[in-house]
């Protein structure tokens, strides 16, 4: 890679790190782009003058570099900071201030469906016991998050929003965002820092509560957290998904923290039971 980077970037690279789908050297990031770059995004948030990684473009003046028939793109990074539920409103309240009138918003339902169908019609099958006894687990709760949300999608905002939070360097990562409901923000967020590192949820779970009083958001907000983004994210990580699964009985006891809100706030009962494993 250090020989790609010469030719493509004329930079000389003595020390170079890679972390999943990304290599990191000096106050670089060469990421594998999976999906495509939002561009619009990209532009209004440079408009606003808003904390973003920089683009850099290769010597042939192109923002993608295709690698190994692979694509990607060079970010110069932006000043580092931990990124916690206060760094995240912060954000997310400047992000707010962009005008999105010529922006397109995705059917993420759609995009729900398309992928639970997926793995549904090719039921994940390998010689792991494990996950194959706990994959239907997961199929439920994508199907009961889209059932969720077709019950309840109106009335709710967009803003430009994450794919995922999981650290520094995909917060601020331009292929990182998207528009949809404010409340995926913090739903995403939750599930990293539950499912990933192990860390208590419930400061987000208030915040959110306390500070979006739409019933709509805050369904939107519970279907989030039950569609399994993390699973379908890893689920060729066997030691992850191990880990994904001792932890669905903690899970369901925070969807019985979540869904007892929605109960005593609105009067709304949820039943979200999945047949247990």
């Amino acid at each position: 890679m250090r020989n790609a980077i010469k030719y493509y970037y004329n930079i000389d690279v003595t020390q170079i790190d890679y972390f999943d789908d990304y290599y990191l050297f000096d106050n670089f990031m060469l990421k594998e782009i999976k999906d495509s770059i939002n561009f619009d995004i990209y532009n209004l948030i440079i408009q606003y003058n808003i904390k973003i990684h920089k683009i850099i473009v290769n010597i042939f003046g192109l923002y993608y570099t295709k690698i190994n028939n692979k694509n990607y793109v060079l970010y110069e990074l932006c000043e580092y900071n931990e990124i916690t539920l206060n760094e995240i409103i912060d954000y997310s309240n400047k992000l707010s201030m962009i005008n999105l009138s010529n922006l397109k918003i995705n059917d993420f339902v759609k995009l729900w469906e398309n992928k639970t169908d997926y793995y549904e019609k090719i039921f994940y099958v390998n010689d792991n016991t494990m996950l194959n006894e706990a994959f239907p687990y997961f199929i439920g709760l994508s199907e009961l998050s889209i059932r969720i949300y077709n019950e309840f999608k109106k009335n709710i905002s967009y803003r430009i929003v994450h794919r995922r939070i999981k650290s520094f360097y995909d917060f601020y990562c331009p292929d990182n965002f998207i528009i949809d409901s404010v409340t995926r923000e913090y739903s995403e967020f939750l599930k990293t820092q539950f499912f990933i590192y192990n860390n208590n949820v419930e400061y987000i779970i208030d915040f959110v509560f306390a500070n979006y009083h739409s019933i709509n958001e805050c369904l939107y907000f519970f279907s989030r957290i039950c569609f399994p983004s993390y699973f379908y994210d890893y689920i060729n990580n066997f030691k992850l998904i191990k880990r994904f699964i001792s932890k669905i009985n903690k899970f369901e006891i925070l969807l019985d923290y979540i869904s007892n809100k929605i109960q005593n706030l609105y009067g709304l009962e949820i039943i979200y039971w999945i047949k247990k494993i």
